[in-house]
């Protein structure tokens, strides 16, 4: 998911730092890895003593913020979440002095990097702050505001600019065995071997080999939390490029496991949420919330392990992981050749939102989030894929590009767009 804003503040003299396009970007405030040991956790302030079970929990975690720190948020009231960073160095404990509330607008309360000393804050700082993003330089002592957006926003993702080519890119899988148990998941949603009798010679054309390539495309890809449940280390996964929960198992005894799920059954099933007819709206705007709280509260499924394996039993369930899987395939030979086509096309091409507004009046675009949209025609179906784009100044959800993947040219079909 990706980056924001304009720092308005100029005009009153109190942007802070500048940037060339206005825009605070994560690279902007870069962190040097912290790679030593681990100093016990701090609780000597009453406010760390109160809030010391939470603290406890989050320093298991690993370092997500500032090169050092393991940034942790909770719930402060009704629609606020506050939170605060541990430095693994030194134990220390730096609460936010603040609270993001009001942000059921956009994707979450806070964005943060692991590599980077920024922290965006969606809604309110306070409940009675302006509505929008806002941009916080942690200085090692205190959050200095740098920049903010408030304009009223109906549709913001806190995040800061488009995505930068990171070291994240290159990260390598946890381990072989997990590696391996998610190829055999990827090999099984791809041929389906209890249903499909003849599976075994389509593997001539996808088997181990490239099955593990996918996989390591699939977990690079995809959001990631790694938590240790009921003895196990779990690593919950979803890929926004085909709208997949995934989770590998790794037992302290036995064989490590992977299973998928898509989307729209973990948020129907799971979470009792209907979703809209249309199904890109929910990718876009209700999925999000979904993930963050799958994420959050997935030990209290009681059934985790089972419902990650039905599409292995369950010729009906199996049947959207394999068009899912099969997709990403196919998408992924499109990304890298026409995201440069489609930047150029968003940034020469004028079109119309259905407010009246054009891509001019509104200014440069970036994509976003990739992702398949599975069309059946005449009884078949028939792998699109669809490419999101938000405007740079405001992160404002803009639209989205139907593409085929196969077209070497790399002409979108459809330009679909959203009112600004």
């Amino acid at each position: 998911m990706k980056r924001l804003l304009v720092c308005l503040l100029m005009a009153a003299g109190t942007c802070g730092t500048a940037h060339a396009d206005g825009i605070p970007k994560f690279k902007d405030y870069p962190a040097k890895a912290y790679s030593g040991e681990e100093a016990p956790l701090r609780l000597n302030t009453p406010q760390a003593q109160q809030n010391g079970p939470r603290l406890r929990k989050a320093v298991e975690q690993p370092i997500n913020f500032g090169g050092r720190y393991v940034f942790a948020q909770w719930g402060a009231g009704t629609q606020c979440d506050t939170g605060a960073l541990i430095n693994v160095a030194t134990g220390e404990v730096h609460f936010l002095p603040f609270a993001a509330c009001n942000w059921s607008g956009f994707s979450k309360p806070f964005e943060v990097r692991k590599n980077s000393r920024l922290l965006v804050v969606a809604g309110q700082v306070g409940e009675t702050g302006a509505i929008g993003a806002h941009y916080f330089e942690f200085t090692g002592k205190e959050f200095k505001p740098v920049g903010e957006n408030v304009k009223s926003l109906t549709s913001v993702e806190p995040a800061a600019g488009p995505t930068e080519p990171t070291a994240d890119a290159e990260i390598a899988f946890p381990d072989n065995r997990s590696l391996d148990a998610l190829s055999q998941a990827i090999v099984f949603a791809i041929h389906r071997p209890v249903f499909h009798k003849d599976w075994v010679s389509d593997t001539k054309i996808f088997g181990p080999v490239q099955a593990k390539k996918l996989a390591n495309a699939f977990y690079v890809t995809s959001i990631r939390k790694t938590v240790e449940h009921q003895g196990s280390s779990y690593t919950l996964l979803y890929n926004t490029d085909v709208d997949l929960f995934a989770i590998i198992k790794v037992p302290p005894k036995g064989e490590p496991f992977a299973g998928f799920v898509p989307g729209q059954q973990i948020s129907e099933e799971l979470y009792k949420h209907a979703d809209n007819p249309q199904y890109l709206a929910n990718m876009l705007g209700i999925r999000q919330g979904v993930v963050r709280h799958f994420f959050d509260h997935f030990q209290d499924i009681k059934v985790l392990d089972e419902l990650f394996t039905l599409y292995q039993v369950d010729e009906k369930r199996s049947l959207p992981v394999n068009k899912s899987m099969v997709s990403f395939a196919k998408l992924l030979s499109a990304k890298k050749p026409c995201r440069e086509a489609f930047e150029k096309m968003l940034e020469t091409a004028e079109f119309r939102f259905p407010d009246g507004k054009t891509s001019k009046d509104v200014g440069k675009f970036y994509l976003s989030i990739w992702f398949a949209q599975l069309e059946n025609e005449n009884g078949t179906v028939k792998v699109d894929g669809a490419a999101a784009f938000h405007d740079v100044a405001t992160n404002r959800y803009g639209g989205y590009l139907i593409f085929d993947p196969q077209d070497t040219a790399c002409k979108p079909t459809r330009l679909i767009t959203n009112a600004f």
